[in-house]
């Protein structure tokens, strides 16, 4: 694949300054860095997406935020891990950019990400719904989150933390 074509300068047109051949120069190097830089933030932003998938934990958060908000200790509920292993798992995914959090008090709320997200990311989303929402762990979930979300978050906070 060529990125862009080098034109042989004219050394004849005495129009042409050196400061326009660097100016040139310089504007095609840019373009070469900036495609590059592109490639490399899709690859990295795309390994980032993929790697969080690569865990039956993150999976089944993903599938529990969907069409919901949750607090970190109702996720740390649901999948029965320590509140420090649920932070890693949700900051994995944060920075794969699958879920959007916010703070409220003492709790951290998540979110899967909305529409305005990048496409590849919607993409992952979508995937994961469309081949976990039937599957008998994720109906299990859904079931003991019906339950989970029947108890106050702050009695749930409580008891998590003198476990």
């Amino acid at each position: 694949m060529v990125l862009l074509k080098h034109q042989p300068i004219d050394r004849k047109d005495k129009d042409y300054s050196l400061k326009q051949y660097l100016t040139r120069e310089a504007m095609m190097l840019y373009f070469v860095m900036w495609r590059i830089i592109n490639m490399e933030g899709f690859m990295l932003s795309f390994l980032s997406i993929t790697k969080s998938l690569a865990d039956e934990s993150r999976l089944r958060i993903l599938m529990a935020l969907d069409s919901r908000e949750l607090c970190v200790c109702q996720i740390t509920e649901l999948l029965g891990l320590a509140p420090s292993t649920v932070s890693k798992h949700m900051a994995i995914l944060t920075q794969a950019r699958l879920v959007e959090n916010r703070k409220d008090g003492r709790w951290r709320y998540y979110r899967l990400s909305g529409d305005e997200a990048e496409s590849e990311v919607l993409d992952a989303i979508d995937w994961v719904r469309s081949h976990l929402s039937k599957t008998d762990i994720i109906r299990q979930d859904i079931v003991k989150l019906e339950k989970i979300l029947t108890l106050d978050p702050e009695v749930l906070c409580q008891t998590q933390s003198g476990r």
